[in-house]
This record gives structure tokens, C-alpha cells and sequence, in this order.
């Protein structure tokens, strides 16, 4: 059975795209073929965080920031969606810190509590 050569042609492409969406999203810091765990915090200044911006356990990375969201008609509130891909357990009175290094790129610190109860969803964070 002989393909023709426009049949070649559109597999190519369709396995470039393929390959070109893939290598976009692993770029950004998203993966397509892992489970990670969504939590939310809300902070009233994001002071320069943005989308693919680590978020950091004692110095590990653990995930990144995925989605900045304004919750009120006036910015008076930030909605930050940060995405876990390691398997920790985060305490329920846990704290979602913005910091930044030296030459100036932002980053979500976890500090845990000492709660028994472990977080589904939401962290408090602090207050700026």
C-alpha cells in the first residue's frame, strides 16, 4: 500500500503542532501528563507576581503560580491560583508569602503551621 505524499505531508504537521503545543506548555511550567493540586490565596498586592512563577517549600520548588484573578470590582483583592506538583501536605494555618531574590524575580514562599488538619484548597496569606 503506497501513502501519497499529501497523506505524508499531514501527519507531519499534525505531529509538529503536536509537538509545538507540547513544547509551549512545558516552557510555561505546565505539563499535560501530571496530577498536580490547585490552592488558592488572596493577597491585596501582588507587588509584580506573575503566571509561571515558582512557589517554593524551604527552598524546594514545588509548583508554580498558574492564574492571577481580580476578585472585586476595584482590585482591592487578588486572586492567585498556585498549582502543587509535589506530594506535600500542606497544615491548615499555613502562610503564602511573595518574595523576591537579589536581581528581582518574584516567588510564592509556603511557611507551614503546626496545624493537625491539612489543607484542601485555600491558604491565608499574608497581608501586605
Amino acid at each position: 500500500m503506497k501513502i501519497s505524499n499529501e497523506t505524508k505531508v499531514g501527519i507531519l504537521a499534525a505531529a509538529g503542532i503536536a509537538l509545538l503545543i507540547l513544547g509551549f506548555n512545558f516552557l510555561k511550567g505546565n505539563s499535560l501528563f501530571s496530577s498536580k493540586k490547585k490552592i488558592y490565596a488572596v493577597y491585596t498586592q501582588v507587588n509584580g507576581l506573575q503566571p509561571s512563577n515558582p512557589v517554593q517549600v524551604n527552598g524546594l520548588i514545588v509548583g508554580n503560580v498558574t492564574e492571577l484573578e481580580v476578585m472585586d470590582q476595584r482590585a482591592g483583592r487578588i486572586l492567585v491560583t498556585l498549582s502543587i506538583s509535589k506530594k506535600i501536605e500542606i497544615p491548615s494555618n499555613s502562610v503564602a508569602r511573595i518574595s523576591s531574590d537579589l536581581l528581582g524575580s518574584k516567588k510564592v514562599e509556603l511557611d507551614f503551621g503546626d496545624a493537625n488538619q491539612f489543607l484542601k484548597t485555600a491558604i491565608p496569606s499574608m497581608q501586605l
